[in-house]
């Protein structure tokens, strides 16, 4: 995009929109998306597509109203036309606005990044991507005869987003992102069970081979199988462990869009209010960071040019802030955190999570092992239900173990855990020291999807709820 001088046509409608209109702020937003998807299901190609996406957006702030314009051109002449649908919205609605809006005023960037992979995905053909996916389905398949199905996805998808602001920012990012992921289904004697496997992260065509390596297609099979000879699990109240997955999983679904500031904004949030306030163990540290290299839901500036950053949201049990916007920010008496996000040039910014977690302790697995009675062992998380204003959580978790005085004892099937949120982060007694942050995919939130990662150590829980058989 550069070779068409984008910086020189983004400033000059910037400088346009300031003499004809004086906004309190403008940004324009060049956004270009292209990629492949590739689903194969029982050792045949199932679906597979590639797709170019690409245009451009303006957003105008005019007397505390918003006007907001996206086409499917980036050139001069569009995006002008865009700039003026912007200005006059927002003109027109700055008559009838209760309650003014406006954004934090931060010093402009100029910078352009490229995040660098190892074998570009569209250097494959996709002929040579069915074959080879294929061949991973197929030894997933054949595994066993138990194994009733199998659904083996993989997606690749490059952006490139350009921001230009009347704060003087110009910021050019160029993000490559692919995954690929397995689902194997079970049945036996009327039991059916399921688990999936997955590597996703800010990277090329090699995530096969990482797939492969760590044999994550075995896994899958290997965990369906033993599933179906595993318990139900015991209704009642027990001490958990839970794995860096399932953490994450709380994480981000129970705690983190809780932190994110338009929810508290809205009176959406358990969290409003409580800045400065305990809302957790003084073992839990909660992070989001966007920097992290590789991970999926990393990025150095966020789709309204501000740099993305490490952000603390809970120290040692403190709740500290919150995730912003500029306008967030603004409303809040806040600093920026580089958290607005915009799933293509049709959406708004809106605020969003990154790459979230609960930071390392000091312990080991083993030793949170040792003086649980009766407990269990939250290891694989399918999927989670949360109440954000309520405070309420569930999680159903895929592969789980019974505890048994200190040690880890059968394997449980289709448990559900839950709680009240912060309840459940006050009883964490221990925290260990083997952080990762093996959850990647993506998060939806007000019609828009974004790429996320969530995880964790492994942490011990007083209590929690499980249902099943009592």
């Amino acid at each position: 995009m550069g070779n068409f001088s984008m910086k020189d046509i983004l400033v000059s409608i910037l400088d346009e929109c300031s003499r004809k209109y004086s906004p309190q702020f403008a940004d324009i937003r060049v956004f270009k998306r292209v990629g492949s998807s590739i689903v194969i299901e029982n050792g045949r190609a199932f679906r597979m597509y590639e797709y170019r996406l690409h245009g451009g957006c303006v957003r105008v702030l005019i007397d505390g109203a918003w006007g907001f314009s996206a086409i499917n051109d980036t050139s001069k002449e569009g995006l002008r036309r865009a700039m003026e649908t912007a200005a006059k919205m927002a003109i027109a609605a700055s008559k009838r606005v209760t309650e003014k809006r406006g954004v934090a005023e931060i010093r402009g960037i100029e910078d352009s990044v490229v995040f660098p992979v190892k074998i570009k995905p569209e250097d494959i053909p996709i002929d040579q991507k069915v074959k080879e996916l294929l061949e991973v389905e197929k030894v997933a398949r054949k595994y066993h005869p138990n194994i009733v199905n199998t659904i083996l996805s993989y997606g690749d998808r490059h952006e490139i987003e350009i921001v230009a602001n009347t704060l003087g920012t110009y910021t050019e990012q160029d993000i490559p992102r692919t995954g690929i992921g397995l689902l194997v289904v079970t049945r036996e004697a009327g039991v059916v069970q399921r688990t999936h496997e997955d590597t996703r992260g800010i990277k090329g065509y090699e995530v096969l081979k990482e797939f492969l390596d760590e044999e994550k297609h075995i896994r899958a099979a290997t965990t369906a199988v033993d599933l179906l000879k595993a318990r139900p699990p015991p209704a009642g109240k027990f001490k958990a462990i839970l794995s860096p997955e399932v953490t994450g999983l709380i994480v981000h679904e129970a705690f983190g869009h809780n932190s994110e500031a338009d929810a508290v904004i809205a009176g959406e949030s358990i969290l409003e209010g409580k800045v400065g306030e305990k809302v957790a163990s003084e073992l839990v540290t909660m992070v989001d960071d966007s920097t992290i290299p590789g991970a999926y839901g990393s990025f150095k500036y966020d789709s309204e040019g501000t740099p993305g950053r490490k952000r603390v949201i809970v120290e040692k049990g403190i709740l500290r802030g919150f995730l912003h916007s500029l306008e967030t920010a603004k409303k809040l008496e806040a600093r920026p955190t580089g958290s607005a996000r915009a799933d293509t040039h049709h959406n708004i910014p809106i605020v969003r999570m990154s790459n979230t977690y609960i930071d390392a302790g000091n312990w080991t697995f083993e030793e949170m092992l040792e003086d649980i009675d009766h407990g269990i062992y939250f290891k694989k998380s399918q999927w989670g239900y949360v109440f954000p204003e309520k405070g309420q959580f569930t999680c159903n978790v895929i592969v789980s173990y019974m505890i048994r005085k200190g040690e880890v004892a059968e394997m449980l099937r289709d448990v559900s855990f839950g709680g009240l949120t912060l309840e459940t982060l006050k009883m964490v007694d221990a925290v260990g020291r083997d952080l990762v942050i093996p959850m990647a995919g993506m998060c939806g939130k007000g019609g828009q999807g974004a790429p996320v990662c969530c995880g964790g150590p492994h942490i011990r829980v007083k209590e929690v709820v499980v249902g099943g058989r009592a």
